[in-house]
């Protein structure tokens, strides 16, 4: 595992693949996976590993109890 960084999405992906590459001593190909809500206007994104230990999946329901829109986007970013 490589440490949480923090960015937006595309940033979070550069700067880990460019860690693991650091470490390794040779290319790499990474991947991080965000899960952007609608209504919190993205978040928790790339931190939802975070978010999710904190919270556990019921936690994130509650996050969403005032909003109507509970749609969400999980996106996943590959670097190399």
């Amino acid at each position: 595992d490589l440490p949480e960084l923090q960015g937006d999405i595309d940033e979070v992906s550069i700067k880990k693949c460019q860690e693991a590459a650091r470490l390794l001593r040779k290319p790499v190909v990474v991947e991080d996976t965000s899960l952007c809500f609608n209504a919190l206007s993205g978040l928790p994104g790339p931190y939802i590993k975070w978010f999710l230990e904190k919270l556990k999946p019921e936690g994130l329901t509650k996050l969403l109890t005032g909003w109507e829109d509970k749609s969400a986007e999980a996106v996943c970013t590959f670097a190399y």
